[in-house]
């Protein structure tokens, strides 16, 4: 192979992992599930050989590829590759003896990334070498996150496989039953959910279990797997979006940086309820919907239906980003009415028989079936000690004392440390936005180095939420990339969700109620303004604008690396 065969086969790997993000990722999961279930106890005996049969391969493959084979080369590509062999066999015995294969799998991970990296290094295109290796040290990080926490650990209202409540007796029903419940699912805790993430879970556990043999507990804990991968599709239509809008550079790397690292986005990785692929969903119908509005296509249509429909299918409350779309809808009809008004009548004809079906057929099948409204909301009892609707809810909004910040982590009012309920949504929020509901200071020790990580993470988290509002601000009334439409799509987005979580908060006055994970797509449309408002910046190549965007590298950098510490220290934790 010649020095140009070779730079042109590096090319050809760019462009494959740049034009088929998601089959990668997929891919990528796909190997994780095989050679460990993402459970660290339940890492399958067969795993060394798929994973030396894989290393050994791609090392030979890289050696051959980074050796320009002159024939007085031909005996050191011959040598170097038997050593890669030799040096993977001797890995494989390591790994075999090793009981915390968790960190071999990050090591290898890791060495990989680099590996392809500088084989990608002659592509010319630095842009997209640094979002692979951006993206991939993402997945690592959470796999290494999933891989060490068990699905009944830092989750939702999942209840149990054997019982008749929560989100694991719903998928466990579908599995048995390959049928919805055939009753009012009102009784039975979270059954009141639409079924697309169950559905899928539960075909998931039916491909382990009963196809591939795997056995109960790995079908049962590779789930996680499918959270792993949707989170991976938020990751990388974030990307996609900030592509779309032109953001380059600097600016790219920095705001891939945030939400690639975020905590929000490790977790969901782990959470095995419907959050994660709602939320994937909803960000690929904004993703569908910005380029609809450059090319009012019949096929984009389609898309747009189905994300959004399923989105809705996953989780009702998702029929929030029908609005923003709604919106954008009629301002592109109005300025094309005279033009295209009967295709984009048809256009829209379809998406409504498309979307309308898929995401409320649950929700009205229950209410002509058990008289279930369509908004339907289980609630909990007043009567416990989480309740907040006993004070004045301007004054939980409007109160910014500073004795709520003593702590990073959501305050419980039977937690010791604090002895209080958080009442204040924006500050659960915050809290939230970085620590689940459970990482407490059980998990970061008062006064240990953990801790300091940990506060320092929040800080630096609000520091960059801060710069977000701003952006968004400036974005939306100056002259900048965003046209309109993506203008109103956004931003509206951005209010509609805040609104409904403030609107929650007074309706359902719990602390498990006033969390991030209700509003978790303001982080990628806050990172998308960032990108934006940074790349204008750049663009002015103003001293100003290099400070801007060099402070917000750094940042970034220092976000990245606080939350890959942190959530190490996390991953250890199991409870």
């Amino acid at each position: 192979m010649s020095r140009s065969d070779s730079t042109e086969l590096r090319l050809k790997q760019v462009n494959f992992i740049s034009k088929h993000p998601y089959l990668c990722a997929f891919i990528a999961c796909m190997v994780a599930h095989i050679t460990t279930f993402v459970d660290s106890g339940l890492v399958p005996s067969s795993s060394y050989i798929i994973l030396t049969l894989g290393v050994g391969a791609f090392g030979v493959y890289f050696v051959r590829t980074q050796i320009r084979p002159k024939k007085r080369e031909r005996l050191i590509i011959n040598l170097s590759s038997v050593g890669v062999i030799i040096a993977v066999l001797v890995l494989a015995g390591v790994y075999q003896s090793v009981s915390i294969k968790g960190v071999f799998h990050i090591v290898l991970g890791f060495l990989l990334v680099l590996m392809m990296c500088y084989m990608l290094r002659e592509s010319k295109d630095l842009e997209k070498t640094v979002v692979i290796m951006i993206i991939a040290l993402s997945f690592i990080l959470k796999f290494y996150y999933v891989f060490r926490t068990s699905m009944y650990v830092r989750q939702h209202d999942l209840g149990s496989f054997e019982g008749e409540h929560g989100h694991l007796s719903y998928i466990q029903y579908l599995y048995d039953n390959q049928a919805l419940i055939d009753k009012d699912p009102r009784p039975y805790w979270q059954y009141y959910h639409p079924p697309l993430h169950h559905i899928i879970s539960a075909a998931w556990m039916w491909l382990n279990l009963d196809i591939l043999g795997t056995g109960i507990n790995p079908a049962r804990e590779g789930i996680q797997t499918l959270s792993l991968f949707y989170s991976m599709v938020i990751v990388i239509t974030v990307y996609l979006i900030l592509k779309h809008l032109k953001v380059k550079g600097i600016p790219l790397y920095a705001s891939l940086t945030v939400i690639a690292f975020h905590p929000s986005f490790i977790l969901l990785a782990g959470s095995v309820n419907n959050d994660t692929l709602s939320i994937a969903l909803v960000m690929l119908s904004v993703l569908f919907t910005l380029k609809w509005t450059e090319n009012q296509s019949f096929l984009g249509i389609v898309k747009i239906a189905l994300s959004v429909g399923l989105a809705m299918m996953a989780k009702i409350s998702t029929a929030v980003v029908a609005i923003p779309i709604a919106i954008v809808f009629l301002m592109v009809f109005i300025k094309n009415c005279k033009e295209n008004g009967r295709e984009l009548v048809l256009q829209y004809t379809t998406l409504g028989a498309i979307a309308f079906p898929l995401g409320l057929g649950y929700q009205i099948r229950n209410l002509v079936r058990f008289g279930m409204p369509i908004t339907y909301v289980q609630e909990l009892s007043k009567n416990i000690d989480q309740f907040l609707g006993e004070g004045n809810f301007i004054q939980r909004i409007t109160d910014f004392s500073l004795y709520q910040f003593k702590s990073v982590f959501l305050a419980w009012e039977w937690n010791d440390v604090v002895g209080y309920n958080e009442t204040n949504p924006l500050i659960a929020l915050m809290k939230t936005a970085i620590f689940e509901e459970s990482i407490r200071e059980g998990t970061f020790p008062v006064g240990s180095p953990a801790n300091l990580m940990a506060t320092a993470l929040f800080w630096v988290s609000v520091v960059i939420a801060i710069f977000a509002f701003v952006a968004m601000i400036l974005v939306l009334v100056r002259k900048c990339k965003m046209n309109a439409y993506e203008k109103v799509l956004c931003g509206s987005f951005w209010l509609i969700t805040m609104i409904s979580y403030y609107k929650m908060a007074y309706d359902y006055p719990f602390v498990c109620t006033i969390s991030f994970r209700y509003v978790t797509p303001v982080i990628a449309l806050g990172v998308i303004f960032i990108g934006v408002f940074t790349d204008k910046l750049r663009q002015s190549k103003s001293k100003a604008g290099r400070v801007v965007s060099i402070s917000l590298l750094s940042i970034s950098i220092i976000f990245a690396l606080l939350s890959i510490g942190s959530y190490t220290v996390v991953s250890q934790i199991h409870f």
